[in-house]
């Protein structure tokens, strides 16, 4: 895999001897998780942890914001990779700076390099977190700015390759989509001084300086590539009792040359059942009808083509894919019982 951090460490976590980051669970149907913010919207001051370089982040945020405006307080992302930090934010930046999701999708799809070097300026100044990383030696700033003109999720181009070539297909945020989750994640980010943050930090270790705890927790498939140990080391210190985190498991329907990765589902469980702090429900593709159902109801789309549509193009013309979705809630410390349960 190309990285646009040429740093061993990077290439060590993601490449030989670990799953190939491009091979795991994300790049799925992003409406797997949004369902469950029908849950997360019931938290009247949320304050939310998750792995910045996940497309559902930006979906459920914005559908929780829908739900219950103004219930979400801090947004925390974090990811070992910088280049998803910015990702991330340029991506937040442009719906910020956008009077319509259509608006901010042309133009994260029409921006040339030159267009992204200028923007940077604006992109600190949104979100100074991340001023730390404008000189992160490791990035390579001209492959980094080709891959965000015109994407943010595509992996990197070669310089020869023309941006005429990029294809809208890879904008698969449904915020991008929706003029209803659009504006609220575009409200969220106008109120950015007070809710969004980035680090750069691997997920497993980070504990935030200020010793928060978050409601929810949203890791991905961060277990396909790291130690289950001190990944529930994290959870345990981070999620608040009775809080919710979620984790994209790599399903039912893996193929037979993905054996690590159920190796690795199987693991992750097996850990988190004897750790014996959490309350544990796994969503498997049997689901995923109702839980479509769940966010057709929340944005009111009628059947027929406008919601096929709606799903085809926040999926990029991909079929729904079928991912199993681990939920655990974490065990109240004193009497042992459970919140946030469906």
């Amino acid at each position: 895999m190309t990285s646009l951090v040429e740093q061993p460490a990077y290439a060590e976590r993601y490449g030989k001897n670990e799953l190939n980051f491009a091979r795991t669970t994300e790049g799925a149907n992003v409406l797997a998780c949004m369902p469950f913010a029908d849950e997360l919207s019931q938290f009247d001051r949320l304050e939310y942890l998750a792995i910045a370089g996940a497309g559902q982040i930006l979906d459920t945020l914005a559908l929780v914001e829908t739900q219950n405006p103004g219930s979400i307080e801090r947004v925390d992302l974090i990811d070992y990779n910088p280049c998803q930090l910015l990702c991330v934010a340029r991506m937040l930046w442009a719906v910020a700076s956008s009077d319509t999701c259509d608006n901010a999708r042309n133009r994260l799809l029409t921006a040339t390099p030159t267009d992204v070097e200028h923007e940077w300026h604006a992109i600190f100044q949104t979100f100074p977190d991340l001023t730390a990383l404008r000189k992160h030696k490791g990035i390579r700033w001209d492959a980094f700015n080709r891959n965000l003109a015109g994407t943010c999720n595509d992996r990197p181009r070669d310089a020869g390759i023309p941006l005429s070539h990029v294809s809208p297909q890879s904008l698969r945020q449904y915020v991008l989509q929706n003029d209803q989750l659009f504006g609220a994640l575009k409200g969220l980010v106008i109120r950015q001084p007070r809710v969004f943050h980035f680090h750069e930090a691997s997920f497993e270790h980070f504990t935030h300086p200020e010793g928060r705890t978050y409601q929810a927790i949203y890791g991905s498939d961060i277990h396909a590539w790291t130690s289950e140990t001190a990944l529930l080391g994290t959870l345990q210190s981070q999620l608040a009792p009775g809080g919710m985190a979620m984790f994209t498991l790599y399903g039912s329907t893996t193929p037979e040359e993905d054996e690590e990765h159920r190796k690795r589902d199987t693991s992750f469980l097996a850990e988190i059942r004897a750790s014996d702090a959490f309350v544990q429900i796994i969503y498997t593709p049997l689901d995923i009808q109702q839980r479509l159902e769940t966010v057709k109801a929340m944005l009111n789309i009628e059947n027929g083509a406008p919601w096929e549509q709606f799903v085809l193009d926040g999926s990029g013309g991909l079929p729904v894919k079928q991912t199993n979705v681990l939920r655990l809630v974490k065990k109240e410390e004193k009497s042992g019982s459970t919140s946030g349960m469906a």
